[in-house]
């Protein structure tokens, strides 16, 4: 290869550049150091003749010529990715595939075991990576491969990510079986005029549990709630 070419490894590290607008969190997500994609961006300027980016406080914002490359990047990454997966046919009996899932710690105590047991009868040679689940790059993570598959629910994400429904889950209110008030409660004015305790989640946790949170506290009265510490 000529010193000037680049890779559609080159590629995918400005488009996360593009997303997520600093080289170390890329680094991180690619699990490489902060230097190595310095590196791969200075390639990137040389071969696109721009500086791409440019250093404000503690972010990079790119030139106009980076954003105009936006778009035909993604086109670009997303047929290589369709191309690529269908090359071969998944055979998980032959395979020595390792998935990454992104995974809260609920996720890990109620999700993984079931997991594991289907992968250990359906491929003896396939292995499984849990991620510590961050909802702010879940769609960053799961565009640029570094993540297969988020047995979550993130109602803000963009609709061009592919779901499917894993099961239904509800939430609870435990009250005192002393509440002067216990018969009336299941009336939901009755439910709402109470005050409560919300244990927000954690700003790290499934983004289902903040829209709750926020649900919740917009719709109760203000002088009767009293929101909870965030717990992790």
């Amino acid at each position: 290869m000529d010193e000037e070419d680049i890779s559609l490894w080159h590629l995918r590290v400005l488009t996360l550049l593009l997303e997520v607008r600093g080289a170390k969190r890329v680094a991180q997500i690619l699990e490489t150091t902060q230097p190595t994609i310095s590196k791969y961006l200075a390639k990137l300027r040389a071969h696109f003749g721009d500086p791409l980016f440019v250093r404000a406080r503690r972010s990079l914002h790119p030139t106009p010529k980076a954003i105009e490359l936006a778009q035909p990047l993604n086109e670009l990454l997303t047929i290589s990715a369709v191309r690529r997966s269908s090359a071969a046919a998944f055979d998980p009996k032959v395979s020595t595939r390792e998935f990454s899932v992104l995974v809260s710690e609920v996720g890990m105590i109620h999700l993984m075991h079931p997991i594991i047991g289907h992968l250990e009868k359906e491929g003896p040679g396939l292995r499984l990576k849990a991620v510590p689940l961050d909802s702010r790059q879940i769609e960053v993570r799961l565009e640029s491969g570094d993540a297969d598959v988020a047995p979550e629910a993130f109602p803000a994400a963009a609709p061009s990510m592919r779901r499917q429904l894993l099961y239904a889950d509800s939430y609870v209110s435990v009250v005192s079986a002393g509440h002067p008030r216990l018969a009336q409660l299941a009336a939901i004015e009755c439910f709402m005029n109470e005050r409560h305790v919300i244990v927000a989640s954690s700003n790290r946790g499934p983004e289902a549990h903040r829209v709750l949170d926020w649900s919740l506290s917009s719709k109760l009265h203000p002088t009767a709630c009293t929101l909870g510490s965030p717990i992790s």
